[in-house]
């Protein structure tokens, strides 16, 4: 769904779906909040099977140039991708 972005804020503070959450996150290219949800033992049993695409979703945004990278998004992106690669 389309939000402004205020109304994304605040829903991501209300929300308790890891689902949802995820989606709020990478529509305000919060990544780390993104990583945050994906590494929780609780959202990944409620995930299931998507989890695998939400961890490509966030890689593919780290390290597309307008995604929200800094100057440390290389380091992030290993940490990204040796999350994703030990959750399959």
């Amino acid at each position: 769904p389309c939000h402004p972005q205020g109304l994304n804020e605040h829903a991501l503070e209300v929300t308790r779906d890891p689902d949802h959450r995820f989606e709020l996150a990478i529509g305000l290219r919060r990544l780390d909040l993104c990583i945050e949800i994906l590494s929780d033992p609780a959202a990944e049993a409620s995930l299931g099977d998507g989890i695998s695409s939400k961890w490509k979703q966030v890689m593919q945004m780290e390290s597309h140039p307008s995604g929200g990278g800094s100057s440390g998004g290389c380091l992030r992106l290993i940490t990204v991708a040796a999350c994703f690669l030990f959750r399959l």
